[in-house]
């Protein structure tokens, strides 16, 4: 399927980082989570690529970690440090 039946030039799309996973996998290393990142963004001014899809490729169990990861950075309890997690 060509991506511009998807997107049509000039519409951008913006998704969260970590959407859209999918299992994808490869002989060599075997299954990988592929998602949503933003890392190339800047691309889309500096070079002419009207379709541009980009996701992150790691192994399975990082979107979950991550998400752990944001929690954590976010509780109310201030648990963004090691030392604090062995008081709950």
């Amino acid at each position: 399927m060509l991506l511009e039946n998807v997107f049509p030039p000039d519409d951008r799309v913006e998704k969260e980082a970590l959407s859209d996973p999918e299992i994808i996998n490869y002989k060599e290393v075997g299954d990988l989570e592929a998602f949503n990142t933003d890392g190339l963004r800047s691309l889309i001014k500096t070079m002419n690529i009207p379709n541009m899809i980009e996701k992150t490729l790691r192994y399975p169990g990082h979107i979950e970690l991550m998400k752990i990861f944001m929690w954590l950075i976010s509780c109310p309890y201030n648990l963004s440090r090691p030392r604090h997690l062995t008081f709950c």
